[in-house]
């Protein structure tokens, strides 16, 4: 779903009402909670641009297209295995095996493989096919898969789901390191290094994306975190067979980027 706030021309004052106005970005609309999260981001947006147009005594426009797609929640429903990933003419075609996500999916949907989201090109016999670009190899750890690779999967939200994880749009900011990974008493402790432009992103108790799992933050530090595994989502994620040097996708949380922009 997407929320596009905007405004009108100069002859309309910054007291006047202004419109917000949603659209898929899916076929499947998203549940009430999601819209106001949407209306409250959008909201304050506005009223942080109005302040800087009456700052600067602006006569033109001050509003741009302001869209917020939040299409999964970091709940994997189940581990893909990868068949092939192979270069085509028009794109780089990734093939992998599923089972539960296929129940009403359609060609042109959307599913999020490890965190990254990918549109259905073909669906037959319990096989799926997406195009992937040059772009999304680079950029992701997509590219490192091979036959049998094991990769999270979620389909997109529908009106009557459920959101069990955080926002997530699906949008890869970067892959990361795997620094440590060890089992300490019934748990698992993991840490991630990653780029050091994204520590404005990451707080204590906050929420971040490792390869589509939505998972908290339990402790922050210079462009790294730690976060706590239970047994339960090692065995129904792939996050059970990475170990030190593994490279995961990771999509930092929504809420912390529109709260960074809104300080500027």
């Amino acid at each position: 779903m997407g929320a596009t706030l905007s405004g009108e021309g100069p002859n309309h004052l910054p007291n006047k009402e202004k419109q917000l106005h949603f659209t898929d970005c899916s076929r499947s609309a998203q549940p009430e909670n999601v819209k106001e999260f949407l209306y409250v981001t959008a909201a304050g947006l506005l009223v942080k641009s109005l302040k800087q147009a009456e700052g600067r005594n602006l006569i033109a426009p001050v509003f741009r297209p302001v869209t917020i797609c939040v299409m999964f929640t970091g709940i994997v429903e189940e581990t893909g295995e990868v068949l092939s990933l192979a270069e085509h003419k028009a794109a780089w075609r990734l093939r992998l095996r599923a089972r539960t996500i296929l129940r009403g999916l359609r060609l042109g949907d959307s599913v999020a493989v490890n965190g990254c989201c990918l549109t259905v090109a073909k669906k037959a016999r319990g096989v799926l096919e997406f195009d992937l670009l040059e772009e999304t190899l680079r950029r992701t750890n997509l590219g490192e898969v091979v036959q049998g690779s094991p990769v999270n999967l979620e389909r997109s939200v529908a009106r009557d789901g459920r959101f069990g994880g955080h926002f997530v749009t699906g949008h890869i900011d970067c892959v990361g390191d795997v620094k440590i990974f060890k089992r300490v008493g019934k748990n698992y402790y993991l840490r991630v290094s990653f780029p050091k432009k994204f520590d404005k992103y990451v707080a204590e108790k906050g929420s971040i994306t490792i390869d589509g799992v939505s998972l908290t933050l339990a402790e922050v530090g210079a462009a790294s975190f730690v976060v706590w595994l239970i047994p339960h989502t090692l065995k129904i994620t792939n996050l059970g067979v990475i170990k030190s040097g593994s490279r995961v996708n990771l999509e930092f949380d929504l809420l912390a980027k529109y709260a960074e922009r809104m300080k500027k």
